[in-house]
């Protein structure tokens, strides 16, 4: 019984690389919690200051005596009725920032999957991809925020499809080791 049990377990064997894409990992993912202090906080706090939240104490001891609306326009995220008050470019600043760091989030999940994905197949190639896809997250987050959102188009495609190569080359070497 313990031959039949040993004839189907399997071995991993990580690559000498992988210490370093798991490092990248950790960059990757230390850098998008970041992005929200260091983008989307300072645009928050200055945008939606006591100042301005002081037109919506009103409506908010209504609904909850005895306290004020929070600086910093929590939980408005851009599209609530907060936002709705703010000039243009301060609605614009706002998003930008904000979208920087959603769009972070939202693609986390799916960045560090196919980096470990990846790192099994091709460890080399994907160690430098992870960094280079950190790093094209700061340009891509520098030009959305002081540019707007056009200007992301260089971090998107740099960090981005170096990315989804990878990604793709390595499912296919998935296959070809699973065939064997």
């Amino acid at each position: 019984m313990e031959n039949a049990a040993a004839a189907t377990a399997l071995t991993v064997v990580l690559p000498k690389e992988y210490p370093l894409i798991l490092l990248a990992c950790c960059v990757i993912c230390i850098e998008c919690f970041l992005m929200g202090m260091i983008a989307v906080a300072p645009a928050r706090f200055s945008i939606f200051n006591a100042e301005f939240m002081a037109q919506f104490k009103e409506e908010h001891e209504k609904a909850f005596p005895g306290t004020s609306p929070a600086t910093g326009g929590f939980p408005d995220c851009g599209d609530g009725r907060y936002a709705q008050k703010l000039p243009y470019a301060d609605w614009l600043k706002f998003n930008c920032a904000m979208r920087v760091h959603q769009n972070f989030v939202e693609q986390l999940p799916m960045v560090i999957t196919f980096i470990c994905f990846s790192g099994l197949f091709l460890p080399k190639i994907t160690m430098y991809v992870a960094f280079l896809f950190a790093g094209a997250r700061l340009v891509y987050a520098i030009m959305y925020i002081q540019r707007g959102s056009d200007a992301r188009k260089l971090g998107a495609i740099v960090g981005s499809l170096p990315l989804y190569l990878l990604a793709i080359a390595a499912f296919v070497m998935a296959l070809i080791k699973a065939t064997e």
